[in-house]
């Protein structure tokens, strides 16, 4: 009875609703998605212009999205794995050091430390003519980073590399606002993951531990093969 009742206030609800908004003109559905968006977006994987329709610039949405969701995934699950193990190590300066990022980036809000890298990255960095060159091929500047791609010919054999020729293939670059939005979101969510490693690694009973030192197994052996797989 409670969720025909439920059902009937929904659908008198939605009833109300077109009826006022065909009242007042106001079109309802999806066909707008074929429509023109009347807009550019700035940075797009897909080739993209404001006469292109609304549809795909969800598509392009999702695309940027998903190339920043991935890497991220993967720079904030390493960062916040090694700063996890930072927390517990005995040197005081490191695991000083790791506790104060966590609680930094745990607790200025998101959005803050993305306006401090982006003015980190577009203000503070040298422009284009005098760009950092951290490696051979990488330039870091205000512009972004511009990096080569590589190729490689002959594939690998158990010879390799002796006949495996690497090539420069062009080059590629990523805007400053790439970066902020990568960096931002990695470095905040890192703080999270170093917790979770952290914890994970100390619910791993002290038997274990144990069991290590009677094998003669270093602490970074009997972390790296016994104690971080089971906290993972």
């Amino acid at each position: 009875v409670a969720l025909l009742l439920l059902a009937a206030a929904a659908g008198l609800l939605l009833n109300n609703t077109l009826e006022n908004m065909r009242a007042r003109g106001i079109k309802s559905g999806f066909d707008f998605v074929t429509e023109p968006s009347g807009f550019a977006i700035g940075e797009s994987l897909i080739p993209f212009d404001s006469a292109d329709s609304y549809g795909k610039a969800y598509a392009v949405g999702l695309a940027n999205t998903l190339r920043v969701a991935v890497v991220g995934i993967v720079a904030a699950t390493l960062l916040g794995t090694a700063v996890g193990i930072g927390k517990l190590s005995r040197n005081t300066l490191v695991r000083a050091l790791c506790s104060a990022y966590v609680e930094v980036t745990r607790n200025v809000p998101l959005l803050l430390q993305l306006f401090m890298w982006y003015f980190a990255l577009t203000e503070l960095l040298p422009p284009i003519e005098d760009a950092l060159q951290p490696l051979p091929g990488f330039f870091f500047s205000k512009n972004g980073l511009q990096f080569p791609l590589l190729s490689w010919e002959g594939g690998f054999h158990l010879d390799w590399p002796e006949k495996t020729e690497i090539t420069v293939n062009g080059g590629g670059a990523v805007t400053p606002e790439y970066l902020t939005v990568l960096v931002g979101l990695a470095v905040y969510t890192s703080g999270y993951i170093a917790e979770v490693v952290r914890a994970g690694i100390q619910s791993v009973p002290i038997g274990q531990h144990e069991a290590c030192a009677s094998l003669g197994l270093t602490r970074w052996q009997a972390l790296r093969l016994v104690q971080l797989p089971q906290a993972l």
